[in-house]
């Protein structure tokens, strides 16, 4: 029986107001979504191949405070490895993920950035910057 996608997890993890940003190049690129559009992404990942997807962080990229950090991940679609940079801001509780940013694996610079972007904009908001 396959394992069903974490929909649950989800919600719970991700800020109402949540919104990823997609920058890589290929195919994998979504775009911007919210949070629904975004678990929904996730969750059809579950389609692809016949065992459930293997979600792995292969290195830190960076860390700028307490709510930002980028790293470089590796997902395991039945056999097909996509690989990127998963940006992360933390809501002001540092328990929901307010944003995500998404590059290609060779777009280390324009992650940290983004990091160095969301820190200096942060100041105790509750929304995306």
């Amino acid at each position: 029986m396959p394992i069903a996608p974490p929909i649950e997890q989800l919600k719970q993890l991700l800020a109402e107001n949540f919104v990823c940003n997609d920058y890589r190049t290929g195919g994998f690129n979504f775009g911007q979504l919210g949070r629904d559009q975004y678990i929904a992404s996730v969750t059809s990942w579950w389609e692809v191949g016949d065992t459930p997807p293997q979600f792995d962080v292969v290195e830190i990229v960076a860390i700028r405070g307490e709510r930002c950090a980028a790293a470089l991940t590796a997902t395991n679609l039945g056999g097909m490895v996509v690989e990127g940079i998963e940006c992360v801001l933390l809501d002001p509780s540092l328990q929901r993920w307010l944003a995500v940013a998404r590059f290609d694996a060779s777009a280390r610079s324009r992650a940290v950035d983004q990091l160095d972007e969301w820190l200096t904009q942060l100041d105790g908001a509750t929304t995306v910057p």
